[in-house]
């Protein structure tokens, strides 16, 4: 967990041995999701830790990057933002040295189990469609529940047009720099995050949204924002922070807490 949000805090170019990275460190810990993952024992952690890790690297030696980043991918509905990023930054000998960990992963675990690797691919592909139907805190199960193929199409519909809004935005000049690289990496995790059939767990990932919103709201950060924007981009994180954090299930009930929480990371 701290390797964890280490690598967050050198991703985005601050020490975790600071004033910020202390409240970083304890927000995180507060999360109802780290608590939930380390106590249900999930690879969840590992896998984040190993991609933001991968990002911190890659720039220096894109090899070292690939084999962590090929780790990551061992839970790949969570780190393909991991792997888009490096080919964003056109770290090519990176990803095909990911691919390549996956690929040997899969023939060791082809010859341990005595399975043929099209087997265990079908039956992670099974797995993945089978969690579509289990609870969780993705917008098929909350903001979407119920909707049937309309839920597919709505889904399918919206991240079309996010595709092509990020589009235009990276075009423009706020969509450059390695300040914009990190705000499209937000961007996907948080897009991944709410399509993809995902437990509360897998929201440690929302540190990252709350970094930003820690570090990079201040009069002397990247963001060019005025102070009636930057007020209320704080109040929002303050208000997203504290339904990821108290229990607030036993007040609301699950069915409202749940959409709630969906509807801050949306």
């Amino acid at each position: 967990a701290v390797l964890f949000v280490w690598s967050v805090m050198r991703f985005v170019g601050h020490r975790l041995l600071s004033r910020e990275g202390l409240l970083i460190v304890l927000l995180f810990f507060s999360l109802i999701a780290t608590r939930e993952v380390i106590e249900t024992g999930q690879t969840t952690l590992f896998v984040l830790a190993c991609m933001m890790l991968a990002l911190v690297v890659g720039p220096s030696s894109q090899s070292i990057g690939g084999i962590l980043l090929g780790m990551a991918l061992s839970k790949y509905s969570l780190t393909f933002p991991g792997a888009l990023y490096f080919l964003h930054k056109r770290w090519y000998r990176g990803f095909t040295v990911s691919i390549g960990v996956q690929l040997v992963g899969l023939l060791i675990l082809a010859v341990i189990t005595q399975t043929p690797p099209p087997i265990i691919l079908a039956e992670n592909l099974r797995m993945m469609l089978m969690h579509r139907q289990m609870p969780g805190l993705h917008l098929s199960a909350t903001l979407l529940n119920g909707g049937g193929l309309a839920t597919s199409i709505a889904g399918i519909a919206l991240s079309a047009g996010l595709v092509i809004l990020l589009g235009f935005w990276y075009r423009s000049a706020y969509g450059r720099g390695q300040l914009a690289d990190i705000v499209l990496l937000v961007i996907v995790m948080q897009w991944n995050l709410l399509v993809l059939p995902h437990r509360r767990y897998d929201h440690v990932a929302e540190i990252v949204f709350l970094v930003l919103m820690i570090l990079w709201t201040g009069s002397d950060s990247g963001w060019r924002f005025g102070k009636r924007t930057t007020i209320g981009l704080q109040l929002f994180a303050a208000l997203a922070a504290s339904v990821w954090i108290f229990p607030l299930y036993y007040l609301l009930g699950e069915h409202l807490y749940m959409n709630l929480f969906a509807s801050c990371s949306l």
